[in-house]
């Protein structure tokens, strides 16, 4: 959510928490209480949208980025041991080079190239202290980060159709608290003390942050 969405949605706690304090005021069947059903509808929608939202978005940085780590650590192992190998055969570590791009385009091309150029000569990898199935590993790490890179697009998918849907609680959760403007003055006038609590309420507040004067400063003396 962003700033003036995250007002709004307090907004409508506050509403909904309003709503249930002056229960007996909006009968059932009543156009206030109606409303105040709106209200609560958008508000559970919106907190399991933004709870969603963030444990989705959370797990799948979590899972590309592991399986990242786990592709680029042995891609290393390799290039180091291509390194070792190069000392007593010339040359042999050229197509063994990390990608000097951070992207995760140039690990996985990396990774597809090391696991063609590595094929043939695999038994000079094991012959320093590579494991046997060192290329079924980074055939499985190669495809698992392949797959995560795949799942975090489709997050973004996701979240945008998530936005749409919380754009659309938001609207009809705040276009019930404009009816409530009417109905509340209507049906609790003369209560001083409820509309002055329903003024506070349902208006939006947007947090702000206060530039304090640091401590041990002074403020320069105006001359008269």
């Amino acid at each position: 959510m962003n700033r003036r969405q995250i007002a709004q949605f307090e907004t409508l706690r506050r509403v909904r928490d309003y709503g249930g304090l002056y229960e007996a005021s909006f009968p059932d069947g009543s156009a206030g209480a109606l409303a105040l059903t709106r209200v609560r509808i958008a508000v559970t929608g919106l907190d399991a949208q933004d709870q969603l939202q963030l444990r989705s978005a959370r797990e799948g940085v979590n899972a590309k980025q592991a399986s990242r780590d786990d592709l680029r650590t042995l891609v290393g192992e390799i290039t180091r041991t291509a390194g070792i190998i190069a000392q007593s055969s010339p040359l042999f570590d050229d197509g063994f080079r990390l990608p000097k791009s951070e992207a995760d385009q140039a690990l996985l091309t990396t990774a597809r190239s090391f696991l063609e150029t590595a094929t043939p000569v695999a038994a000079q990898f094991i012959a320093h202290g590579m494991p046997a199935s060192f290329l079924d590993t980074l055939r499985t790490r190669l495809q698992q980060f392949e797959v995560a890179i795949a799942a975090t697009d489709s997050g973004r998918r996701k979240t945008a159709a998530a936005n749409a849907q919380l754009k659309a609680l938001l609207q009809d959760g705040m276009d019930a608290v404009q009816s409530l403007d009417v109905i509340v003055a209507n049906t609790l006038k003369g209560d001083v003390s409820a509309l002055a609590k329903w003024k506070r309420d349902r208006k939006i507040r947007f947090s702000t942050i206060r530039h304090e004067q640091p401590v041990g400063s002074e403020t320069p003396a105006t001359t008269p």
